[in-house]
């Protein structure tokens, strides 16, 4: 990536401009046309300063409540943590940190339709701040969205493959509480048995483990169809 143009007096008033009239449409496909236009300025210029900018883009991931115009918002985010990168800003990593890690986490721990749509580009921006997030948050918030994909009996897709291989690329442990609840005896012991029954012992610690189908290169570690 270029490094961005610095902001001066024109650039952000044709901001505040296009800003204005968001604010003033109705109509979400307006919406998302704008907001890739922004995106575009977020490429091109050092949008991660202008701090009236950043408050809009906030209140639009935190409050919005259609899915397309929050993934939206959250590539213009993307793309202001990689144009800060490029000037070495440590700074913004440490504001998105601080104002987004924790309640993004919340919503994919819950499993909250808005941002459960946006999965993948909210773990893209968790890589991008990963030094300022321990391994212990990392795993605990997988371990959250395997419970809440359980007790939700949402078995389609990829949801509970791609939980344990991202405990797995974290090398989250088995903590005994964890270990108790995949035990206790309730209307889910059938998955939760299937994922005890592949683990295996690293240093005298339960880690998760994938087995994979070497012909057909299907994981069969959950026995209901994923």
């Amino acid at each position: 990536m270029a490094v961005p143009t610095h902001l001066n007096t024109r650039t952000i008033k044709n901001i505040r401009e296009i800003l204005n009239e968001y604010d003033a449409l109705h109509s979400d496909d307006l919406k998302i046309t704008y907001l890739q236009k922004l995106n575009d300025f977020s490429k091109r210029f050092d949008l991660f300063r202008d701090r009236k900018f950043l408050d809009f883009l906030e209140g639009q991931i935190k409050n919005g409540t259609d899915k397309h115009i929050v993934l939206e918002c959250l590539y213009i985010l993307h793309s202001l943590i990689l144009t800060s990168k490029v000037e070495n800003d440590d700074l913004f990593l440490a504001y998105v940190n601080k104002h987004y890690f924790s309640f993004l986490k919340d919503k994919l721990e819950l499993r909250v339709n808005t941002y459960e749509y946006s999965q993948f580009k909210i773990e893209q921006i968790f890589k991008e701040i990963e030094k300022f997030i321990s391994i212990d948050e990392m795993c605990n918030m997988y371990w959250k969205r395997l419970v809440a994909i359980i007790e939700g009996k949402d078995y389609s897709g990829n949801r509970i493959w791609n939980c344990i291989d991202s405990l797995n690329k974290n090398k989250c442990h088995l903590k005994s509480e964890w270990r108790r609840w995949l035990s206790t005896k309730d209307e889910y012991s059938d998955i939760k048995n299937e994922i005890l029954k592949h683990g295996y012992l690293i240093g005298r610690k339960k880690v998760f483990c994938i087995q994979v189908r070497k012909e057909t290169k299907q994981t069969i570690m959950i026995a209901h169809s994923l």
